[in-house]
């Protein structure tokens, strides 16, 4: 016997087969509705749950998803990124954040280059001079809702050391394992938490910290904003018109 063969069918024409076969579903169940009102059927009840048990299944089809486009904020340029640790969040380590952003679709890609920022014991603002060896972290896969984690995978860490100088809570070396979770809030600002655990100089689980990172129109150190005082640690809100510089000067975005 010959195979029957059906031509394959059009995303329009199955969303139009679709809708034809639940406006028939609703004629079907307006007719059934009305034929047991008129027959005075003893088990009225019965025969609509069966009909309704019957059609489910084709009434549970999710209907197609609209693709709306779009696309997230360009968030290249430079900022202050900070880190405030769950051992003392009121004292977070700080980076200058040069950030490439490259759309991809509707996701895009990131690399970080975070260049430590020298801090003395228990302060937030002095000096904030470049220290130490900078950490470049390329290719970060964003996703169409400006989320993104590196290293992507869950229960993946990635070793990140950074010099004592920059240690504003114990002033030594840190070796730590970690895995970044952020999310693009505006073109302004991202942030997000930090999963992971310090190694050196002594063992210590980073669960609880976070992250975040403000635009800057200048990295000189009077120019940076305060973390806590001038924008929050972590996703609790979004800084009004981006990141703040020195005095009462606002950046403004320039994504």
């Amino acid at each position: 016997m010959q195979q029957e063969v059906w031509p394959e069918r059009t995303r329009g024409q199955r969303q139009q087969g679709r809708a034809g076969t639940r406006a028939r579903l609703g004629l079907a169940g307006a007719l059934t509705l009305a034929s047991l009102t008129a027959t005075g059927c003893p088990d009225p009840q019965g025969k609509l749950d069966g009909f309704l048990d019957d059609t489910r299944e084709l009434r549970d089809l999710p209907l197609p998803k609209e693709d709306l486009g779009g696309q997230l904020e360009d968030i290249s340029g430079e900022f202050l990124m900070v880190v405030a640790s769950v051992i003392d969040p009121t004292h977070p380590l700080q980076f200058l954040a040069t950030q490439e952003f490259t759309p991809e679709g509707l996701g895009g890609r990131l690399t970080l280059t975070l260049q430590p920022l020298a801090l003395e014991p228990q302060s937030i603002d002095t000096p904030r001079t470049p220290v130490g060896d900078s950490i470049v972290i390329p290719d970060i896969v964003v996703d169409e809702d400006g989320r993104y984690a590196f290293p992507a995978g869950d229960g993946v860490y990635q070793t990140f050391m950074v010099t004592g100088a920059a240690n504003p809570i114990t002033g030594s070396d840190i070796v730590t394992e970690l895995r970044y979770v952020g999310s693009i809030q505006s073109a302004d600002f991202v942030c997000g938490i930090i999963e992971g655990n310090v190694i050196e100089p002594l063992m210590a689980s980073l669960e609880g910290s976070t992250f975040s990172a403000i635009r800057v129109a200048s990295s000189a150190p009077g120019d940076l904003p305060v973390p806590i005082t001038d924008f929050p640690t972590d996703c609790s809100g979004v800084p009004d018109g981006g990141g703040t510089t020195g005095g009462d000067t606002d950046t403004g975005s320039t994504g």
